[in-house]
């Protein structure tokens, strides 16, 4: 695992062992609609995983450092299917009486095309077994269109965390409050 640094933010390669990367993937495809953008709480889907979700989320919170947070967020942890033309809106996430919600987002599947991170005023090409931060409660963020029959499955972490643990860092992006017509054009 290294980390690496993305525009306005930062990700792990290699965060997750192939082989559970490929043991997820398998239960999401065996457990989940074929063909459809769907975003779901793992605990909602038959036969979760959910001790190897937990391993996971714990290795966030020791290699981040990430002490002052809600221990259960009302806005939890998901799957999250992005199909061909698909497209993520370019958004907010909630925020909670001074804490900030940050999602760590794990891709599990890359599509060929697009699905690229659209985070504050950049755009992020990801990979698969990369895990990247999102202040999503303070940094707007979406995603490009998926073009091709390869989803992005992505596995999000939701912690709420302190803003006064984050400031320095989400201070620093410039967020649209309209997207340009260049970014536009890849959604």
């Amino acid at each position: 695992m290294e980390k690496i640094q993305l525009n306005n933010t930062y990700a792990y390669s290699n965060f997750i062992e192939e082989k559970e990367r490929l043991f997820l993937l398998e239960w999401i495809t065996n457990n989940t609609t074929n063909n459809q953008k769907i975003i779901i709480p793992p605990k909602d889907i038959p036969n979760a995983p959910l001790d190897i979700i937990e391993k996971y989320k714990l290795q966030i919170t020791e290699l981040e450092n990430i002490k002052n947070f809600l221990p259960k967020p009302k806005s939890g942890d998901f799957i999250w299917i992005e199909i061909e033309n698909s497209t993520i809106n370019y958004h907010y996430d909630k925020n909670f009486d001074g804490y900030v919600h940050t999602r760590y987002n794990l891709i599990l599947s890359y599509p060929e095309e697009g699905g690229h991170s659209i985070y504050g005023d950049k755009i992020n090409v990801l990979e698969e077994r990369m895990l990247w931060k999102c202040i999503a409660g303070k940094v707007k963020h979406g995603a490009t269109t998926v073009i091709g029959k390869k989803p992005r499955i992505t596995l999000s972490f939701s912690f709420f965390i302190h803003e006064s643990e984050l400031i320095q860092e989400y201070e620093k992006v410039k967020s649209f409050e309209n997207i340009p017509e260049d970014i536009k054009q890849l959604m």
